[in-house]
């Protein structure tokens, strides 16, 4: 009985050293990633109105669609912090030529994000002042 005991606690000791080392390793790698600031991708979609700068003077311009879909890509950190006040979604019409009827949205994101717009051209639409 005693042979049948001790050939049990042999066959389980390479185990029994394999779980303690795997979880050595892991513990370890859970404490650098933490340290060093390992942090993995992530993506975020947000709505965020977009805004007209530099707008012409005898007229406001209405914007189709007036809302942009942007996918926000990079540290898993950084996008769970983000809001939609920390995106900015713009035309600007400061560069435009004269009765231009299209322009492309702009974006800016905090770095380190990436980001993709969905429009990437809205449509003007010139409503006079009255």
């Amino acid at each position: 009985m005693s042979d049948l005991v001790d050939k049990s606690a042999q066959s389980t000791t390479g185990l029994k050293i394999l779980a303690v080392l795997m979880a050595i390793a892991l513990w370890g790698f859970v404490g650098v990633s933490q340290r060093v600031g390992l942090d993995f991708p992530a993506h975020r979609r947000l709505s965020v109105e977009i805004e007209v700068k530099h707008p012409p003077p005898f007229e406001r311009i209405h914007l189709v669609p007036a809302f942009a879909d942007v996918v926000v890509e990079g540290p898993a950190q950084a996008v769970d912090r983000l809001t939609e006040g920390d995106i900015e979604a713009y035309v600007d019409l400061g560069y435009a030529a004269p009765r231009q009827d299209r322009a492309p949205v702009r974006v800016v994101v905090p770095d380190p994000l990436k980001y993709q717009v969905t429009p990437g051209v809205v449509t003007l639409v010139p409503v006079p002042l009255r």
